[in-house]
């Protein structure tokens, strides 16, 4: 019968050195998932802000913010603007509940951001294109205006040198042309002491549009009034000459019979006047109509020599221009 040897004695550190073994397996296994967790966090932290604070709607909704806020320097810096245009929009009016509405994928690289938010009273909607620039570090997503958040404004005004849009003084004139950022709202002005334009105010509210007017301006009630002075101190001199026929004057009368004492001239109604522009610049043509006169007379007869009481109404109209409007004292010719 053969015996079974029993095991001989083991080496003390075999056993230590298994358990050793599994620790520093357990501690690896234990530090990657830690590592892989930190790792995912972080990817889904990126991901997250680029989700988020990074995204062409936050660039949008900063844009809106600033306008909101009134402060145009930041908006145009958000916009990518070279410089801060001329003319601000409406500081009285400002977009306010802003929300982002939709955003579309048009490629890889650009998007359209659609925001609704309320301007003069008024629901609006802008949408805006943005384009995706190199990332910040390698990581996170920035965003730029791919069209420009600003229009146009093309005012121009004849008969007078200078206009305002937004309280900022342009030429008139001429064609002016000014750049200015949307959504706003915007207003165009052109007025001096005798010459007037009605003021039209608009909402500008899509990136790359323009607003094309051309102001008709219009005698000022303190031009009316000048030039109805005037032709009325005329006419009162016509008025005082005690001759049938005044010279220079837009009214006379003839009679057969010998006069017996000078004629009196009575101006009853003053002739209607309105001012016309005129094709010739800084100047602008009088129309007075419908005036009426009379004169009262005592005549003799080339007959029998006899007396007879006269009097006659006569209604006339005068023309001339206005010139001057440039000066604090516009000058008036008579036809």
């Amino acid at each position: 019968m053969v015996s079974t040897p029993s095991p001989g004695p083991q080496c003390p550190g075999y056993r230590a050195t298994a358990s050793y073994t599994e620790g520093v397996k357990r501690l690896v296994i234990g530090w990657t998932a830690v590592v892989a967790a930190v790792v995912a966090l972080w990817i889904g932290g990126v991901s997250w802000l680029n989700q988020t604070v990074y995204s062409p709607a936050s660039t949008v909704e900063d844009y809106l913010g600033a306008l909101e806020a009134g402060d145009t320097g930041l908006a145009v810096a958000i916009a990518g603007l070279p410089k801060i245009p001329p003319v601000a929009p409406d500081a009285a009016e400002v977009p306010s509940e802003i929300v982002i509405s939709g955003i579309q994928q048009v490629d890889e690289s650009v998007v359209l951001v659609q925001a609704d938010y309320e301007l003069a009273g008024e629901a609006e909607r802008t949408v805006f294109t943005l384009r995706q620039a190199p990332s910040i570090w390698g990581l996170f997503h920035q965003w730029t205006f791919d069209r420009s958040p600003t229009a146009t404004v093309r005012a121009s005004v004849d008969g007078l040198d200078r206009m305002t849009l937004n309280g900022l003084t342009l030429p008139g004139n001429t064609d002016t042309s000014t750049e200015v950022l949307v959504p706003g709202v915007y207003s165009v002005e052109a007025a001096s002491q005798w010459l007037e334009a009605p003021s039209y105010t608009t909402t500008l509210d899509e990136p790359g549009s323009e607003w094309e007017i051309d102001l008709e301006v219009a005698p000022t009630d303190a031009l009316l009034q000048e030039t109805s002075d005037a032709i009325s101190e005329y006419l009162v001199e016509c008025a005082s000459r005690q001759v049938l026929k005044p010279s220079s004057c837009p009214f006379g009368v003839t009679v057969v019979d010998r006069l017996w004492d000078l004629p009196v001239w009575t101006i009853d109604s003053l002739p209607a006047l309105s001012l016309v522009e005129s094709p010739v610049s800084d100047t602008w043509l009088v129309r007075a109509l419908d005036g009426e006169v009379s004169v009262s007379v005592t005549l003799q007869s080339l007959f029998d020599g006899s007396l007879r009481p006269y009097t006659e109404s006569v209604t006339f109209s005068l023309t001339g221009e206005v010139t001057g409007l440039d000066s604090s004292s516009p000058a008036l010719r008579i036809d």
